[in-house]
């Protein structure tokens, strides 16, 4: 299954995002969370997350060398990471290999310029250009 996610409006930004494209076309596994991109309130990385990456954000007073996330799912989590806190590396699991695999697909697809560094069985870490 897949989704079009219209970022400006799923994270709450002012303006257009900066490091990841502005629409983010993801592919959901069966085994992964399905973003409630309709109604942001009862999803956990846009009404949780962001406000919280923001606000780290604010508070570091700059971009962040990096972020982690422990049961990524689509990896729309990770994309947010990227875009709200300005990191250029990122690191990503699941559970399930296939999860993580798409999970891969979906935040070099939509970052910008991510190139793969290296990854083994449930772990993928990714750097930003």
């Amino acid at each position: 299954m897949g989704i079009l996610v219209d970022v400006k409006k799923y994270l709450s930004l002012e303006e257009f995002p900066k490091n990841i494209q502005d629409y983010l076309s993801v592919t959901i596994t069966d085994h992964a969370y399905l973003p409630k991109t309709e109604d942001i309130t009862s999803d956990w990385v846009a009404y949780i997350a962001a406000p919280a990456f923001k606000l780290i954000r604010e508070k570091a007073g700059h971009d962040l060398d990096a972020f982690a996330s422990i049961g990524t799912g689509s990896g729309i989590d990770v994309l947010t990471g990227v875009e709200l806190l300005g990191v250029k590396r990122v690191g990503f699991t699941d559970l399930l290999k296939s999860v993580v695999d798409t999970a891969a697909e979906n935040i070099k697809k939509n970052g910008s310029s991510s190139t793969c560094v290296g990854g083994f069985a449930t772990l993928f870490l990714l750097t930003f250009a």
